[in-house]
């Protein structure tokens, strides 16, 4: 697969770029472990993100019924309409994945191996929508944040975000030798699947914001953040005082907090509605 995709870049005078993340997975047996992660049957819909020169396209066209297969280059996609032209199932979509509609993914499977600089957004993205499932890949170290545990190095805001309403599967870490070009970084394939939220807040750009305003400040403690942030609302010293005496958890390090325990910190703030609406600055 590598010659192949190197003759292919050659005559067509396309030269990758690593500014733009484009790295191209060639080892054939990890793309089929990819779409086997998919469990994939003959009527699906899949997408595929960063399409490249069809590498995977061609696996995917001939499993399901419908690839929608994104590619943002130009270029490349030229390449994708002379190489997949023998598929009638295949839809190419020269655009930008996070300037579509997330309407996009709805009852559809995701199978990808996207451009590493856009994994935040993209998975936020994703994981907003109605989306079936998605098998992707994602830089080692940006994979190993979404399994991490309160307490530890790894454990972000986006942690907590996808544990909110995901299960993730753990598949394979993939050596950077597997890409062409190769790149700095090993690569993780994961599993991530739609999941009832772990807990039931009614706003949930509130409480998003909360969490993000939370780990800002992720090794400080639950009372120093909050009461910093009621200092600058110029509230009355004693209002603060009261309020932080009673708040949950203040005494742990925002580090600390999983969503259970930041949903009891959403509530005690909800109580304080009136005296606290221009916290909620959205």
């Amino acid at each position: 697969m590598y010659s192949q995709i190197r003759s292919i870049l050659k005559s067509n005078g396309i030269k990758l770029s690593k500014l733009k993340s484009q790295h191209f997975l060639i080892n054939k047996d990890i793309l089929l472990k990819e779409v086997e992660a998919g469990n994939l049957v003959s009527n699906d819909r899949v997408i595929e993100i960063g399409a490249g020169i069809g590498n995977l396209t061609r696996i995917l066209a001939e499993k399901v019924k419908h690839v929608t297969a994104i590619e943002i280059d130009k270029e490349l996609v030229k390449i994708l309409r002379k190489e997949l032209i023998e598929y009638n199932n295949v839809e190419i979509v020269n655009e930008n994945v996070l300037k579509l509609e997330d309407s996009i993914f709805k009852n559809k499977k995701i199978i990808s191996n996207p451009p590493y600089n856009i994994s935040s957004p993209l998975l936020l993205k994703i994981i907003r929508s109605q989306y079936k499932d998605c098998v992707i890949t994602f830089q080692l170290e940006f994979g190993q944040r979404l399994f991490a545990k309160p307490n530890s190095a790894n454990y972000s805001r986006l942690t907590v975000r996808v544990n909110y309403n995901t299960n993730i599967k753990y598949i394979m870490n993939i050596s950077r030798k597997n890409f062409y070009p190769i790149p700095q970084v090993d690569s993780i394939l994961l599993k991530i699947m739609p999941k009832t939220p772990v807990i039931h807040v009614e706003n949930e750009d509130r409480y998003f914001y909360l969490v993000n305003k939370l780990f800002n400040h992720k090794n400080q403690l639950v009372q120093k953040v909050m009461k910093n942030r009621l200092k600058r609302m110029k509230l009355d010293r004693k209002f603060i005082d009261n309020f932080i005496e009673k708040l949950p958890y203040r005494e742990l390090r925002v580090r600390n907090l999983d969503n259970s325990k930041i949903k009891e910190i959403f509530d005690y703030l909800n109580e304080y509605n009136t005296e606290l609406k221009e916290y909620w600055n959205i």
